[in-house]
């Protein structure tokens, strides 16, 4: 047990070779304008799909918004709206720069994260606030594996990095959240991956209160073998359930790192999928239930003008399988 977690530690704090892509790589397709949506904000940081709307965060001003969506519709107005169908709901002061990260929602109520404040908070159905928590991040452990916990010396350890990280970082810390299906792992708590910017902790496993979703804390440190986590920029993070993949956006190489995911211990790279030249500046990613893969970006793509784009797995067939 001891020599296993010291081998996780080892992997949390250091600086593996790798090369810059795995062997299995792809590269992503130009978004034709019908997959491309035009929005009131030239940056998105969030995205939420739910049925007939498409909801996002602005990535600059503190705002939510929400446009109609037509999915089968072959006129692009028709099928994301007009820029003056979108409504906007402020989330902050004007001229305020956004901090919020991400967002989910569970049952009525929608969740935010702030990823500077490292603060969840949540929303009714007219984006009226209900509760907020500050998350609990020093009681961190890492990752358990399949013989048991790390060692108290490897739990000091990684407490004491991630609050000197913390507190020397300045900006957004944590990128964004998505929901874990139960069945990936066994707990009372609900729980999200977070990915996040600080050096070595490109992911977080973060349990939160079934009843209250506000009071969260994040409980274990994902190892992940990416290239140089103290070089990479890490945005959002996604997850294709049926594969049991997580999608992780790597600012730096602009390209997003498939991971499969097996438990918190046990995250092996599987593929990389490049953007295209267009769309290079992605913040965030999320995966449909029809299996669309939809990314926001910081800056609108030159071509179509579109701050949203999505892939079918038609344009992109590694969607619906393994790579090998």
């Amino acid at each position: 047990m001891i020599y296993t977690n010291f081998l996780l530690t080892i992997l949390l704090f250091s600086t593996p070779f790798h090369p810059i892509f795995s062997e299995t790589t792809i590269s992503l397709p130009r978004p034709k304008s019908l997959q491309s949506m035009e929005t009131p904000v030239r940056g998105v940081q969030a995205i939420l799909l739910q049925e007939r709307k498409v909801q996002f965060l602005g990535l600059r001003t503190p705002s939510y918004w929400e446009s109609p969506y037509q999915e089968h519709a072959t006129d692009r107005e028709k099928k994301f709206g007009s820029l003056l169908a979108a409504n906007k709901f402020p989330l902050g002061k004007e001229g305020d720069l956004s901090t919020w990260v991400d967002m989910a929602q569970e049952e009525s109520v929608k969740l935010l994260l702030d990823g500077q404040q490292l603060m969840m908070a949540s929303y009714d159905a007219q984006l009226l606030p209900l509760a907020r928590g500050s998350l609990i991040w020093d009681l961190v452990q890492p990752a358990r594996d399949s013989i048991g916990e790390a060692t108290a010396w490897e739990t000091r350890e990684v407490r004491k990095k991630l609050r000197a990280l913390i507190e020397k970082t300045p900006g957004k810390k944590l990128t964004g959240m998505v929901k874990l299906p139960k069945e990936w792992e066994k707990s009372e708590k609900t729980l999200w991956l977070v990915s996040s910017t600080l050096p070595h902790f490109p992911l977080f496993l973060m349990g939160c209160d079934p009843i209250e979703p506000t009071r969260c804390a994040l409980d274990r440190a994902c190892p992940v073998a990416l290239p140089d986590t103290t070089q990479i920029e890490i945005g959002g993070v996604g997850i294709d359930p049926q594969h049991h993949r997580v999608f992780l956006v790597d600012r730096t190489y602009h390209a997003l790192r498939v991971i499969q995911y097996e438990a918190c211990h046990a995250l092996s790279l599987e593929a990389t999928w490049t953007f295209p030249e267009a769309t290079q500046n992605v913040s965030n990613v999320k995966m449909a239930q029809n299996g669309s893969l939809w990314l926001t970006l910081a800056e609108p793509d030159p071509y179509t003008n579109g701050s949203i784009v999505y892939y079918t797995p038609q344009e992109v067939p590694a969607l619906t399988a393994l790579s090998n």
